[in-house]
């Protein structure tokens, strides 16, 4: 009797050690596999919380890059929407020596105002403006020399012409000026198809009665006759018979001033970016 009663105790200490294992086995199992589901539940948050900030930066962005692009002409909009991520916009400013800071006065003109400030817009390195200025010749003695076809063959996305008309004022009749910059654009074209070209008139000076007529006309013909952008920059200075353009345009050599320079900087920046 004693030695089976030895056993049943043997037998029952086995069965509680076995039982005891089998329960503290399923345990860790249960610990671990609710550790795994938590491990896992938290790495599903995590990417989730992370894909929805992505989403919300990616609409941010798309919200901020609409309202810069917004209002654009068309051809500028989707060369800046190609070019964006990626690439970079070649512009290039063809004219006279308004374009620079031609008495060397330490200022800086609006070409180099111009690409700084759309950088600073895009927040990236977007635009480069290169300038080709050819002092006070004559818009046939460009086409004599050749110097726009030099010029067309650097392929720009973008060319902003400003046909020497102040440089042909009382020498090269308007007529001739305008055939001229027809010619010009001919040459740009037909180096790169796809060039958007923009036609300026040179910088206002304050007294003049004829110039302001040449002006004119070549508003009408670009704007009448041809596909290219005209940059109407004059409605954004002082009127030439208003002293107060004197602080725009020197008094005596006539070509822009820093102030100048920053005015005719702001009118074609509203081009590429929505202010």
């Amino acid at each position: 009797m004693k030695k089976v009663l030895v056993m049943m105790i043997f037998i029952l200490s086995i069965g509680a050690v076995v039982f005891g294992k089998f329960a503290y086995d399923n345990k860790l199992a249960e610990i671990a596999n609710s550790a795994k589901v938590d491990h896992e539940t938290m790495v599903q948050e995590q990417i989730q919380r992370e894909e929805e900030a992505f989403a919300k930066r990616e609409d941010e962005e798309q919200a901020w890059f609409e309202q810069l692009t917004d209002g654009l002409p068309t051809s500028i909009k989707a060369l800046v929407e190609q070019r964006f991520d990626n690439d970079e916009i070649h512009i290039i400013a063809f004219g006279s020596r308004a374009l620079v800071d031609s008495q060397r006065e330490g200022i800086d003109p609006w070409p180099l105002l111009l690409e700084k400030g759309l950088n600073e817009k895009y927040e990236r390195d977007l635009f480069r403006v290169e300038t080709y200025e050819f002092g006070q010749i004559t818009s046939l003695e460009v086409l004599q020399e050749e110097y726009h076809l030099g010029v067309a063959r650097l392929n720009p996305d973008v060319v902003i012409i400003e046909p020497f008309l102040w440089n042909d004022n009382g020498i090269v009749s308007t007529n001739d000026t305008i055939t001229a910059l027809s010619i010009m654009v001919n040459a740009f074209e037909s180096s790169h198809e796809d060039v958007i070209v923009m036609v300026q008139p040179p910088q206002p000076v304050f007294g003049t009665m004829y110039y302001p007529q040449y002006v004119e006309q070549l508003r009408t013909f670009v704007q009448e006759e041809t596909d290219y952008m005209y940059i109407d920059h004059w409605n954004d200075w002082p009127d030439v018979e208003d002293e107060a353009l004197h602080a725009y345009v020197g008094e005596e050599h006539r070509m822009p001033t820093a102030l100048g320079h920053e005015t005719w900087k702001n009118s074609i920046k509203t081009f590429f970016v929505n202010n």
